[in-house]
């Protein structure tokens, strides 16, 4: 690993965290904005999908931007692009321009993401790809932990989410700055595939990338739709406190940290190959864990298992998909893939309200876990098919 890759790694890890710790509080200062104004739940809900829904229908223009030119100017210009969109935003009120300006933002960070993911494999040799990925995704988890605690505070101590958001400008500002100093750069390469669509067609095509995706998919709509039964398994089920599922949310994130350590030191394929299925199961157990310890301690203690199982499956995941594309489509390839979980993630939302009504908070995560080991059980002879 040269001295050069060591950099920008670090730079591009660094660069990365602090643009989502800058996001975590402008949404927490956005909504306590909202609501200051009298905005009812579906701007608050407008204002949720208007950050998320760019990720997913610009995907494939996102995905063709990363690949099809120099990721030094696709850094700089939507870095600072994002920056202009932030600084306005703090002074706008109006909610509709307000979600106008958050989708904006998100247009931006749909393009900046896959155009970081398809550089790391530049940076750092093959074994230690998973090392590289885990930092990143570690130092994800770090700025969501610290996010929504530090908007909240800074919106509360300035009176007002101008301040919060003219923060997140200032860290776009910094993520342009970072992208014109990397010394690795991607640049097209000539006869390289140009198709808007070769990203979406290899998720469908690769049957390994498919079984991955399909995990991920699966992971992310029932991960992300338990979320809705947290709340009642803690309050209502076991008469916890207010704080007691704050914390519940926490220990997840937390444990989703924890699970980048081990994932990251995994050097080859075979081992990323049987870590696959092993992380999902890990997961599977601990939401099986939390629906059926039944005493409140036991649920934090599962919930947390299910975190780490998580978070290593995460980079494992991400490890596996780039060692696989080729590297004239990786952006597309990781454009594509961000969509579509995010557009499971929506789903997800109305699925878990669906199975919140309709079943017991434990029996929510009991069928949560059980869907997610049997998806990790049926990649296994496909993940088996690629030779170490």
């Amino acid at each position: 690993m040269t001295a050069t890759g060591v950099r920008d790694l670090y730079l591009v890890t660094s660069a990365r965290a602090i643009s989502t710790i800058g996001n975590e509080v402008a949404v927490i200062a956005l909504l306590l904005r909202l609501h200051d104004a009298g905005a009812g739940g579906w701007a608050v809900a407008g204002l949720l999908i208007a950050g998320t829904l760019p990720l997913v229908v610009l995907a494939p223009v996102a995905g063709a931007l990363a690949d099809h030119y120099d990721s030094r100017t696709v850094l700089v210009a939507g870095g600072l692009a994002q920056a202009a969109v932030c600084t306005v935003l703090a002074f706008t009120y109006q909610p509709l321009a307000v979600l106008t300006l958050v989708a904006l933002n998100a247009s931006g960070s749909a393009v900046a993401g896959p155009t970081f993911t398809a550089l790391v494999p530049a940076l750092v040799p093959r074994d230690r790809l998973a090392m590289a990925i885990g930092l990143q995704e570690g130092a994800q988890s770090v700025a969501i932990l610290a996010g929504p605690a530090l908007g909240g505070l800074l919106t509360g101590l300035s009176g007002g989410a101008t301040l919060p958001l003219l923060l997140d400008a200032a860290t776009f500002a910094a993520l342009a700055a970072a992208g014109g100093a990397l010394r690795t750069r991607r640049t097209p390469a000539e006869g390289a595939n140009r198709r808007m669509f070769a990203g979406i067609a290899l998720l469908a095509t690769d049957p390994v990338v498919r079984a991955v995706t399909g995990l991920l998919t699966v992971l992310v709509l029932v991960g992300e739709g338990v979320t809705v039964a947290e709340v009642f398994l803690v309050r209502d089920t076991f008469g916890g406190s207010a704080t007691a599922f704050g914390v519940l949310t926490t220990t997840f994130t937390a444990g989703m940290l924890a699970g980048t350590l081990p994932a990251a030191a995994l050097k080859t394929l075979r081992q990323t190959l049987i870590a696959i299925p092993l992380t999902a199961l890990v997961m599977a157990a601990g939401l099986i864990g939390a629906g059926s310890v039944g005493v409140l301690p036991g649920v934090f203690v599962s919930y947390g298992l299910a975190g780490l199982g998580a978070g290593a499956l995460n980079v494992v995941a991400a490890t596996l998909v780039l060692c696989r594309v080729p590297e004239d489509v990786r952006g597309r390839v990781q454009a594509a893939l961000n969509g579509l979980l995010r557009a499971a993630g929506i789903c997800a939302l109305g699925l878990g309200g669906l199975a919140a009504a309709a079943f017991a908070p434990t029996t929510v995560f009991v069928l949560a876990g059980v869907a997610i080991a049997v998806a990790a059980l049926a990649a296994i002879p496909i993940l088996r098919t690629v030779r170490s």
